[in-house]
């Protein structure tokens, strides 16, 4: 029997469509990577009555498709994004963007019939952000991304604050967060089955520091993390960590950089 598998993304939808977009472009209707655009801010003096409220929608379907003979199974993914941006008083804003996913299958083997439709809602990002005058001070806190280096140990969203310190010579990043409270079914930090049952209790505190002189950099980084989660006495499962890492990294010259 030949079979037949098929994939559909619908590209004309994971497109952002902003309330306050005045001009429109065909390249809009595709996804790229600067979809999070949305978090870009400048914080040149703006404030709400001067910005005002922008809002938008990211919609991004996807369909796949199994045949074999007389037997097909149909499955279908639309995940919703609604995000709102709104500067407060000069220097700060704040950002709010809820997360919605839909699944549907539609099965002729039996074989998913234990599977049911699922429909889960998250607030994927809620948090508020102020700097000092000519932003050399910047505080966030809330539920957002933390990032470590270049994001290969640490990337992603959780409840928490940073503050960032930015002079001539040096500038200094320091975070701290928990992972606990955001939904079971959608927290990126479930790592295994007991992250599962509690949620994934843990604590990660960090930062950075960068000494800048010319085109050369001297980087330190750290991360201290702390699990909470629920074990038995007899078991030791949690998984605390400790991360520090430097380099030197710069430009000798137009075409030749080092790291």
């Amino acid at each position: 029997m030949k079979k037949i598998i098929f994939v559909l993304l619908i590209f004309l939808l994971p497109a952002s469509i902003f309330a306050q977009q005045k001009e429109f472009s065909i390249e809009s209707f595709f996804y790229n990577e600067k979809a999070d655009s949305d978090l870009q801010v400048d914080y040149s003096g703006k404030s709400f009555s001067t910005d005002g409220l922008k809002y938008g929608l990211t919609l991004m379907p996807m369909y796949l498709g199994y045949f074999e003979g007389s037997d097909s199974v149909h499955a279908s993914v639309t995940n919703i994004k609604l995000w709102g941006r709104s500067y407060l008083w000069p220097n700060s804003y704040i950002y709010v963007r809820l997360q919605e996913s839909l699944m549907k299958i539609i099965d002729s083997t039996g074989f998913y019939e234990n599977i049911q439709d699922n429909f889960f809602f998250d607030v994927d990002m809620a948090f508020i952000s102020m700097a000092s005058k000519y932003g050399r001070i910047v505080f966030s806190g809330g539920r957002k991304n933390f990032s470590l280096g270049t994001g290969l140990l640490l990337d992603n969203r959780a409840d928490g604050a940073s503050l960032d310190i930015y002079t001539a010579y040096v500038d200094i990043n320091a975070f701290s967060f928990y992972t606990g409270l955001m939904a079971p079914f959608n927290n990126p930090y479930n790592l295994s089955e007991y992250d599962y049952n509690d949620g994934s209790e843990r604590i990660f505190a960090g930062g950075s520091a960068i000494a800048n002189y010319y085109n050369h950099k001297l980087y330190f980084n750290g991360l201290y993390q702390l699990d909470y989660s629920q074990t038995n006495k007899d078991e030791k499962r949690n998984y605390d960590s400790k991360y520090i890492s430097g380099g030197l990294t710069g430009i000798l010259t137009g075409k030749l950089t080092y790291f």
